[in-house]
């Protein structure tokens, strides 16, 4: 019995596709609260898929869109079978 609160998954395929998407829900959250601190910081993290790629930088234009007082960018590097991102503000120098 769970005491988590999380429901049972006796599918292999199941149980992947669930904590990969609570996975991305994790990183673009994180997004999100970079976006609306003050503190400008970076948000890490490692995909496995091209598809989170592809999610990921979909959900960056939207944000990028909706904010216009501060845009991010995300840089990729291939790692171990997966990917390393780096989401980060974009610094404009101001004149």
């Amino acid at each position: 019995m769970s005491t988590t609160g999380e429901r049972f998954i006796d599918d292999y395929e199941e149980a992947i596709k669930y904590f990969s998407g609570t996975h991305m829900r994790g990183i673009i959250h994180q997004i999100k609260t970079m976006i609306n601190s003050t503190v400008p910081y970076s948000v890490y993290a490692c995909v496995a898929d091209p598809k989170q790629l592809t999610i990921l930088s979909h959900v960056i234009a939207l944000l990028n869109e909706k904010n216009l007082s501060q845009e991010i960018t995300m840089t990729v590097k291939p790692e171990r079978g997966g990917y390393f991102i780096e989401v980060h503000p974009i610094q404009f120098s101001e004149w």
